[in-house]
């Protein structure tokens, strides 16, 4: 949750007009501010489906179905309105923009149409879908009308879809993401296990998957559209690293999943969150996820837009190369700190508000 909110504050205070992997124009440390964030979707999307499995225990299939069904549409509804607003601060009738929410929402969906199946045919098509997706890279059949639109929302990223007169920013494919998920789901049945075996069997996990990422890429031959190239010093391994995420490739997700499991396995072994009082402070974010995001997002583009007005007396909508803030990167970290520090305390009152005897007994609260 702290690293997603580095990301969105480098969006709108960043001073480059173009994407830190470009890697003609960027630097090593904006590479790697870009590059560490990386690690948000694939684990939000991933422990979205642990967490379902999780829930088993207090729901039936029936209710664990509906859940993901409601909480899928509503999770789509915001990205589709309310968000898209916070991001852009555009009239909602000309523009949407489908992010991180559209793709948990719709693999939430496809997760309940499989949820009744036995978890080993879930792992498979999970795995099915991320490991197979990559097969499609090079191939476009589609360049205009409701095919176009379709191949987009499945496999296929598109910044500036126009449906009907209405702009669209599909972002996040839904293919391979519901396959993240899936594996997710299946990855909860471990935690049925004492922290001892679960916590070495992921870490075994975890190891494996990223050296499988190591040797998948460099490999050069699958999971991957664009290959790396020797590039002279520290530039062959920004190459390297450099995995498509739109749509996430198999390099990418193998890159992410891999490090963030193995880090779960320690964490999980050490119970650090019981241990560290920083650990237990950052816990709260992760507590109530939804608040946060909507209230990080507000806050962001308020802020810089304060500072935009100060700078030129001019009121912006959305942003884009040629109105961010020009603070420098030393700034942007600093800037990022204050907003994650700003919304400690709102978070550790919903936490306790959602954790009291009353807000257990709203269940309304659960989609919040």
């Amino acid at each position: 949750m702290v690293l997603m909110a580095l990301d969105h504050t480098r969006d709108f205070f960043g001073s480059t007009a173009f994407e830190p992997t470009d890697l003609d124009k960027t630097n090593a440390p904006l590479f790697f501010t870009r590059w560490i964030t990386h690690y948000c979707a694939p684990v939000f999307v991933f422990l979205a489906g642990t967490a379902a499995w999780l829930s088993r225990g207090k729901k039936s299939d029936s209710k664990l179905t509906q859940f993901l069904l409601t909480r899928g549409v509503w999770l789509i509804f915001l990205d589709a309105f309310v968000i898209t607003f916070l991001w852009s601060f555009r009239a909602l009738l000309t523009f949407t923009i489908l992010q991180v929410f559209w793709a948990l929402g719709t693999s939430m969906l496809v997760l309940a149409a499989v949820v009744r199946l036995r978890v080993r045919v879930i792992t498979v098509l999970g795995l099915m879908l991320v490991c197979g997706h990559d097969a499609l890279d090079h191939f476009h059949p589609y360049k205009t009308g409701s095919a176009h639109v379709a191949w987009s929302m499945f496999h296929e990223s598109a910044f500036d879809l126009s449906i009907a007169g209405h702009h669209v920013g599909l972002v996040y494919p839904i293919v391979p993401w519901c396959g993240v998920m899936m594996l997710g789901y299946a990855f909860g049945s471990r935690f049925n296990r004492t922290v001892e075996d679960r916590s070495r069997e992921t870490l075994r996990l975890g190891i494996a998957i990223t050296l499988f990422f190591v040797v998948l890429r460099a490999s050069n031959i699958y999971g991957d559209p664009t290959p790396w190239t020797m590039r002279g010093g520290a530039g062959t391994l920004l190459s390297f690293l450099n995995c498509e995420k739109y749509p996430p490739s198999l390099c990418y997700l193998a890159m992410t999943l891999g490090p963030a499991l193995i880090l779960l396995a320690l964490f999980d072994r050490s119970r650090v969150g019981e241990s560290n009082a920083f650990a237990r402070a950052i816990v709260i974010y992760g507590r109530v996820p939804l608040f946060y995001y909507l209230l990080h997002i507000a806050l962001i583009h308020l802020t810089s837009n304060a500072i935009y007005w100060m700078q030129t007396h001019r009121w912006r909508t959305g942003w884009s190369g040629d109105n961010r803030l020009n603070i420098g990167l030393p700034l942007t970290y600093l800037s990022w700190i204050a907003i994650v520090l700003a919304l400690y305390l709102p978070c550790r009152w919903f936490a306790n508000v959602k954790a009291s005897a009353w807000g257990r007994e709203q269940r309304w609260l659960s989609y919040l």
